[in-house]
């Protein structure tokens, strides 16, 4: 599972999707995370944006942000992008509260007798 997470620094997520931010983007199997890329464009110029912000993220299944626009949240649902919504501010945080979910459900959902 792709899970994008909106930041100017890699580190913190940023107060709002905005254009200018950049994404950090990890990949997570059965709760741990095996990949990270950041998309976009931080603010000390390392990173390049490479189109329009939401087209570096169609590849991924959600999208974890603290404050997020009518715009930006429309776009999401057309591409069935999952938005969870978190007062999370460090990135850290926010992957480890919702791979905690996603396991909880997976172990509510297990097909043992």
């Amino acid at each position: 599972m792709k899970i994008a997470i909106p930041t100017d620094d890699g580190f913190t997520i940023s107060q709002q999707c905005k254009p200018e931010s950049g994404f950090l983007v990890t990949n997570i199997q059965f709760g741990n995370i095996i990949a990270q890329e950041m998309r976009g464009a931080l603010k000390n110029g390392s990173f390049a944006p490479s189109g329009e912000p939401c087209s570096l993220i169609l590849d991924c299944q959600v999208v974890i942000a603290r404050n997020i626009s009518s715009i930006p949240r429309e776009f999401l649902q057309l591409q069935k992008i999952e938005l969870v919504e978190t007062n999370e501010s460090l990135v850290t945080n926010a992957l480890k509260q919702f791979t905690r979910t996603i396991l909880q459900k997976e172990s509510d959902t297990c097909c043992c007798p």
